[in-house]
């Protein structure tokens, strides 16, 4: 409405069939005539010509025409008969179903009838534009999906609210969404789907999508009867060239960007590029704003009629070209994800997860073996980026079937080897150590049966970083001993290096190691040929040798391999620039130099997270939180903590979640009473409005997904440690509690609810967030705003008002808490003031409040649970 409001002559709403633009310029059209505009609906779905075209709209408007009709151009005695008639305030005239007429005279023509008419407005719904001048052009975009509450699961719901399986579609939220998912939003797709309620649960619909189902409905006109129907028409549009592409095309799951569309079609990116123009401009391919290039996707819906419109000749031949044209690039992709400072990011990561689970999926069922080889070859490089946005599960049971396959025994011994031990070394690092295992498993057995004595001693060593990485420390030493004194070790630098760093480690972990036996041989290791010869394993062992240094309480000897590590003046890695200021940041912080060593944390945070958050992120940024908790800068460790949760509801890492848990426990919890617990507070409602911002972010999550997503983590039980402690400061006399919404206080042993007294709650609340920001009293001016915001008050009438609300508080309990000091008000700077999210709400049930006035003690019953974020 906002383009006819503004005076657009033609505006055209355009999208691909069963979108709903039908619905929407109606629903523009009640719009209109609201605002006083006249509306006027012509469909020419039936039209085939530009005279037909010139009849309907004259008949649509009303327009009388001469006798004389059938002896002259229509086209121009309708345009002549409408501009000669006064059109008053205003006409919005609908034309709907107009793509057939787009491209033929009838799409010229209908600008014209309306060219001498300039109070009439077109609104026109198109599966194509009309590629006119004038023409404003809204592009339809399909429900969102995301979410138990989306508008496409909303959708669903209202169309199955009848239905004979109405119970099973309302009790499956979830599976609702994915279906949602499934049909890519189209509002017509999901009301076929709909129809289906009175026979067919929603999980098992689901299932049958993937045997292709038709959504056919009986008795519906035909070109809205299957969301088939709703495709059809566009693709018979297209030229042979342009069908062609989109089967190509139709193979890839997720987004393409130009060169993988060229690599496709074997084009030139030029002639590519005009192929996806055309594809676009029929609806069947949507363009999507990336990080440095534009990307290309197509529905759902689109690609099962493509792919079912071709042979599986041709779809083999596609997926043919895919594999080859990614397996051609992934040495290039490769080098780049192995540089530090070129790390991908989130946005090129989920780009490749379509293209590579294609190849993967094809991989688990195709009887060619160099089908199977291009499917084990991308299993890392997946498995990589997934890693790297935290989805690394998604594709773990499609990579353990693939490698169980018995073809895969077939395959040369280099090939399965090195997919398998890439394999465990990703998977291994996102948290996953049972799959994990098994991909070091099979590449050991793989080893043993064909490789030599020491490349089984490096694959020991890489089972040992795997359970290392998951803190089964005496499985590390179990494996690592066998080899302690073994030539093999002599034989490969780098073996040897890891294995004596994993040895030192795990005995650290374990409470066995000391300075002297372990320390001392991993700085003798740093004059050795092998180490002195090669920079990165020199920078390697002088991160560890700190990390050791620090657990040990070496701290000298931590800084100086630190300040060793920053002598090497091209620190390309921004990964080893981070561990390098992380162990300072460790190392200054037991020296006491609280600022120096947050100021490294930070320099290690920004090289972690250059490209995206990683686990040594996150790791990192909770210890800054306990290094800002623990010099008092409370404000830092709450920010500090809000920052770093939202990255950890994204990820399936169970380090990261194991990470959270302890900062949470220890930092909030068993430290409470040291952190003064006034000023972590709000760590409850940090953590809970973290949870809902991802699903902001990722669309729409509702508050009770979001709670059950934080009890998952375990994350309720570090904040009832919280309350304990905050309850058991609570309790001293000193101490004035205020609940987290102000709906009540604690002073001395009796509990007062304000919540009946909203006026007296909010003044509460006002004072108690000036005593927590510092000493100053509050003035009357800002209390008055306070309270009464919509009211214009004189300076007399404020004051008596502020005087009586502050007086009903001091009878409330507050007694001589309250002071007033250089013109304002606040709480006795001598009193500690805290918040509190005690359990229960306000006291025991059946507590006794007494209060100043006539009568006997009021009871006050009490609600079982307080009402927080919580409940």
């Amino acid at each position: 409405m906002g383009l006819v409001r503004e005076g657009a002559r033609l505006v055209s709403i355009i999208g691909i069939g069963g979108l709903g633009k039908t619905r929407v310029a109606i629903a523009a059209s009640h719009r209109a005539a609201e605002e006083g505009l006249d509306v006027a609906y012509c469909d020419v779905v039936a039209v085939h010509s530009a005279a037909e075209v010139a009849l309907a709209v004259a008949n649509a408007l009303d327009v009388e025409l001469p006798d004389s009709l059938s002896r002259r151009d229509p086209v121009d005695l309708v345009a002549a008969a409408i501009a000669r008639r006064d059109w008053g305030r205003g006409t919005l005239l609908v034309v709907d179903n107009f793509e057939h007429l787009a491209r033929t005279r009838a799409g010229e023509a209908l600008p014209r009838l309306v060219s001498g008419a300039p109070r009439i407005q077109l609104l026109v719904t198109s599966r194509v534009a009309l590629e006119r001048p004038e023409e404003l052009r809204v592009p339809l975009a399909p429900l969102a999906c995301a979410g138990d509450d989306s508008p496409a699961v909303e959708l669903l719901l209202a169309r199955t609210r009848h239905a004979a399986l109405a119970e099973a579609w309302r009790a499956d939220r979830g599976t609702l969404a994915r279906l949602a998912a499934r049909l890519d939003g189209l509002p017509l797709a999901l009301e076929l789907a709909a129809a289906r309620a009175h026979v067919v649960t929603p999980e098992r619909l689901l299932a049958l999508f993937d045997e292709r189902l038709s959504l056919a409905v009986p008795g519906v006109e035909p070109r809205r009867a299957s969301r088939e129907a709703a495709v059809a028409w566009s693709f018979e549009q297209l030229g042979a060239s342009a069908r062609e592409a989109l089967t190509r095309l139709a193979v890839v799951e997720g987004t393409l960007d130009l060169e993988l569309v060229a690599g496709l079609l074997a084009r030139d990116p030029q002639a590519a590029l005009a192929e996806v123009e055309e594809l676009c401009r029929f609806s069947l391919v949507t363009v999507e704003p990336g990080a440095d290039a534009a990307r290309y996707r197509i529905l759902e819906t689109v690609r099962d009629f493509a792919l079912a419109q071709a042979s599986p000749e041709r779809v083999e031949a596609s997926l043919d070209r895919l594999a080859s044209t990614l397996i051609a690039s992934i040495g290039a992709r490769l080098e780049v994800l192995g540089s530090g400072s070129a790390r991908l990011s989130a946005d090129a990561a989920r780009a490749s997860f379509g293209r590579y689970l294609a190849i993967l999926r094809r991989g688990l069922t195709t009887t060619s073996q160099v089908a199977l080889a291009d499917a084990v070859r991308v299993a890392g490089p997946l498995l990589d980026r997934l890693d790297r946005v935290g989805l690394v599960v998604v594709a773990i049971p499609l990579v353990l079937e693939l490698m169980a396959r018995p073809e895969v025994e077939a395959l040369p011994f280099a090939l399965r080897h090195d997919a398998a031990t890439a394999c465990a070394v990703f998977v291994g690092a996102s948290g996953e150590p049972g799959p994990s295992d098994a991909f070091i498993a099979r590449a050991l057995a793989w080893t043993e049966t064909e490789g030599d004595a020491l490349e089984i001693a490096r694959m020991r060593v890489r089972s040992s970083a795997v359970a290392a990485y998951h803190w089964r420390f005496a499985e590390v030493l179990a494996h690592g001993e066998s080899l302690v004194g073994s030539p093999l070790l002599d034989r490969d630098p780098s073996l040897h290096l890891s294995h004596t760093v994993q040895l030192a480690l795990a005995r650290r972990a374990l409470g066995e190691a000391t300075w002297e036996e372990d320390g001392e041989r991993l700085v003798a290791m740093l004059d050795s040929p092998a180490v002195t010869s090669h920079q990165q394993r020199q920078r390697s062992l002088l991160i560890n040798i700190a990390y050791l240094a620090h657990q040990l309480g070496r701290t000298e000897i931590a800084l100086d391999a630190c300040d060793r590590l920053d002598a090497y003046v091209a620190l390309d890695d921004l990964g080893e620039r981070g561990h390098g200021a992380r162990e300072r940041a460790r190392a200054l912080l037991e020296r006491g130099a609280v600022g120096a060593a947050l100021a490294h944390y930070d320099r290690a945070i920004g090289a972690f997270g250059r490209g995206g958050p990683t686990r040594e992120w996150t790791e990192t940024s909770l210890d800054r939180v306990a290094a800002a908790l623990e010099a008092g800068r409370y404000d830092e460790a709450r920010s500090g903590l809000a920052a770093t949760l939202p990255e950890l509801v994204t990820a399936f890492d169970r380090g990261y979640h194991t990470a959270l848990q302890h900062a949470l426990l220890a930092l909030l919890g068993g430290r409470a009473g040291q952190a003064t617990p006034e000023r972590t507070d709000t760590v409850e409602d940090s953590a809970f409005d973290a949870y809902v911002g991802v699903g902001r972010r990722e669309g729409p999550r509702p508050a009770r997904a979001a709670q059950d997503a934080t009890s998952s983590f375990r994350v309720r039980q570090a904040l009832r440690l919280l309350a304990r402690a905050e309850a058991l400061r609570a309790g001293d006399e000193g101490v004035i509690g205020v609940t987290l919404d102000g709906s009540g206080f604690r002073a001395g042993d009796a509990w007062v609810d304000l919540r009946p007294k909203p006026l007296l709650a909010n003044l509460v609340g006002a004072l108690t967030e000036a005593r927590l920001e510092g000493l100053e009293p509050v003035g009357k001016e800002a209390l008055g705003a306070a309270l009464w915001p919509d009211e214009r008050l004189s300076d007399e009438v404020r004051d008596r008002r502020l005087y009586s609300a502050l007086s009903a508080l001091r009878r409330e309990g507050l007694g001589d808490a309250i002071v007033a000091h250089d013109g304002g008000f606040g709480i006795d700077p001598a009193r500690a003031v805290m918040r509190v999210s005690l359990p229960a709400w306000p006291g025991p049930t059946g507590e006794v409040k007494r209060t100043r006035g006539r009568g006997r003690p009021r009871k006050r019953r009490t609600s079982r649970m307080m009402p927080t974020s919580d409940t």
